[in-house]
């Protein structure tokens, strides 16, 4: 029976550690980006909806506009208006990565 080379196995253990390096950083990846539009929802959610009651300037009244469609608000789940991924995003960041590589931290600076 032939021994398998060292430098074969070698070569495998690499090639696995990359890809799970890979993985990691795309981990790392969608945990910084939905954190980041977990914090955005935060904000802008209470500030959707307190819009009536507060008196906001044109220009967030006009950035409200443009996240959420007021006219079809009923229709949130459409996915036209961007609010829609910002917040389905900060929903699923952290299932997703934890799907990925299997660590449980919340915050992404925690590794």
């Amino acid at each position: 029976m032939k021994k398998k080379s060292s430098h074969n196995t070698y070569m495998r253990s690499k090639l696995k550690m990359n890809r799970s390096r890979r993985i990691h950083n795309v981990g790392v990846f969608i945990h910084w980006a939905g954190f980041v539009s977990l914090t955005f929802s935060v904000i802008l959610l209470p500030m959707a909806g307190f819009r009536e009651f507060m008196n906001y300037s044109y220009t967030t009244n006009s950035f409200l506009d443009f996240m959420f469609d007021f006219e079809n608000l009923g229709y949130l789940n459409s996915g036209d208006e961007p609010a829609f991924w910002v917040v389905w995003l900060a929903v699923t960041h952290w299932p997703l990565k934890f799907v990925l590589t299997g660590e449980k931290n919340f915050f992404p600076w925690r590794d």
